[in-house]
């Protein structure tokens, strides 16, 4: 369903593109040879050490899987009853800083945030009347760095950004420009490493639409930047820290991902080679 672009200045970075996997519904294991063919259409994924999470793109369904593959129903969605792209975080162990508890799984259905734990998905923050509205392609991470208080970091597609605390307030920091889905649609955030460059320490945003990364700078301003980078169709923004996540033994894919060499500026950013990339664990 996607591909990855991995960008490499000291830590990698990665972007989600529209790719060759489309809709294969296979996770891919460290080699690569297919890891699990048992979920239908993996869409979001969330990793610890010993717990794999893989949300369904076209039922309410969250999956565990085993070090074997095998799929087992972990928790439901309340669900929309469509398609639609849930995406899920793991909260770090920086984030008892904002309130949260390591290891807590939260996931994204339309402007819904849910607490996922075994057999059910509660409702942990509404963004509704923070001005999000969007039911689909929301995206969700956490600030492992400190510069946004290790709060929970959320994005709608129209372009509205937030920050949501451990008791489940909610901020809204940002608006990266007046909604149009026939030129933008946002998706999946990180906040970088503060050496990153220029908008180090800053929370990058893929815009599908626009072919563009942009960043939302350090509070108390945060200041908007957009089009910082230039890519076709990213969909998401990943840190992978060294090592990257291990799940049974195995580092775990799921879709392709295109070196881009070190460079000191954006300009120096060039594809090249493809590859396989991991998914980062809590």
């Amino acid at each position: 369903m996607k591909k990855r672009t991995k960008i490499t200045l000291r830590t990698k970075i990665y972007l989600t593109i529209v790719g060759l996997l489309a809709l294969t519904g296979i996770l891919y294991a460290a080699n690569p040879f297919p890891f699990s063919s048992q979920v239908p259409l993996p869409n979001g994924v969330a990793a610890s050490p010993d717990l794999l999470l893989v949300s369904e793109y076209c039922t309410e369904n969250i999956d565990s899987i085993d070090c074997n593959g095998n799929a087992t129903l972990f928790a439901t969605f309340p669900g929309f009853g469509s398609c639609r792209e849930k995406y899920m975080a793991v909260a770090p162990g920086q984030s008892t800083a904002a309130g949260f508890t390591p290891r807590d799984v939260f996931g994204t259905e339309g402007p819904l945030i849910f607490k996922i734990t075994p057999g059910s998905a509660t409702l942990f923050a509404d963004l509704t009347a923070f001005g999000c509205t969007a039911s689909d392609h929301n995206g969700i991470t956490f600030d492992h760095f400190g510069t946004y208080g290790n709060d929970m970091i959320v994005t709608c597609q129209e372009g509205d950004v937030f920050r949501v605390h451990g008791d489940g307030s909610v901020a809204h920091i940002a608006t990266l420009f007046p909604p149009d889905p026939n030129t933008h649609l946002i998706e999946g955030p990180a906040v970088v490493p503060t050496p990153f460059g220029p908008h180090g320490g800053e929370i990058w945003i893929a815009d599908e639409q626009a072919n563009a990364v942009h960043t939302v700078g350090l509070p108390p301003t945060y200041t908007v930047t957009l089009n910082v980078l230039s890519h076709v169709n990213p969909e998401g923004v990943y840190v992978i820290p060294s090592p990257p996540c291990s799940y049974c033994g195995q580092r775990l894919f799921q879709r392709r991902t295109t070196d881009v060499p070190t460079g000191v500026g954006l300009s120096n950013y060039r594809l090249h080679r493809v590859r396989w990339q991991s998914y980062r664990c809590e």
